[in-house]
């Protein structure tokens, strides 16, 4: 007998194969999205030059290894291949960003 966590263990796991071996069909599956897809990989791509300073970020709540982590999380959405992974992907990246002014021993930082 399994227990709930056990079973939704091998649902999760189920649900892995399924969308990954089906991955091609559901998401991008003709050329025209395949194109918005690669455009907004561009358009993103150009984003790059945006740093803490264009997003208004107090320097008590910066931490540069917290930044670089949370945006290596974001980039591997695009490779994740089910909803789980992607969000957990945005998970990890908002957990990177929230844990910058813990890093700099500042619990509290006043809002501007």
């Amino acid at each position: 007998d399994m227990s709930t966590e056990e079973l939704e263990e091998e649902f999760d796991g189920l649900e892995k194969y399924v969308v990954t071996r089906l991955h091609t069909r559901i998401f991008a599956p003709d050329l025209e999205t395949r194109s918005k897809d690669a455009s907004l990989r561009m358009r993103i791509a150009k984003l790059q030059f945006i740093h803490p300073d264009h997003l208004d970020i107090p320097h008590a709540c910066r931490n540069e290894r917290a930044w670089q982590r949370a945006i290596s999380s974001l980039q591997r959405i695009s490779q994740a291949t089910t909803p789980k992974e992607k969000l957990d992907a945005v998970l990890e990246s908002s957990e990177h960003i929230y844990s910058a002014p813990i890093i700099n021993q500042q619990t509290e930082t006043p809002v501007s």
